[in-house]
């Protein structure tokens, strides 16, 4: 007799089937379950709720840094603005007026320093020196 050796047994094989089956008939019934009015109703109701409460999570919040006279999100970007806008103002005036320019910006220091003297001369009609 010769020896006959029994093919390789997958000690997960029954493991894998049954979550397999498992995973189809859960994805069934939650097709099954989205598909009502009802969960369409509830999705909406929920929605509503978390917006509700993202709404007065952050009136409360501005309400708390108010207290503490700290600046909230709204306020910080208010004056970021307000500042872009005033740099905006300073460098067309810096542009339009280079006197007013501040000494060590580039307008100032254009204008102010003293260029060094030409010393070569310009070619002759002829082309050649």
């Amino acid at each position: 007799m010769a020896d006959q050796k029994s093919p390789a047994v997958d000690p997960f094989a029954a493991w894998r089937d049954w979550l397999d089956q498992t995973e189809r008939q859960l994805n069934n019934y939650f097709n099954q379950v989205m598909g009502t009015e009802q969960y369409a109703r509830f999705l909406g109701q929920f929605g509503e709720f978390s917006l509700n409460m993202q709404k007065n999570m952050g009136e409360t919040i501005g309400r708390y840094f108010a207290s503490l006279t700290l600046p909230t999100k709204e306020d910080l970007a208010a004056l970021g603005e307000r500042l872009r806008a005033l740099e905006e103002r300073v460098a067309s005036i810096e542009r339009s007026s280079p006197a007013l320019a501040p000494a060590g910006s580039a307008a100032a220091l254009a204008g102010s320093t003293p260029r060094p003297p030409r010393t070569k001369k310009p070619l002759e009609s002829g082309g050649k020196k």
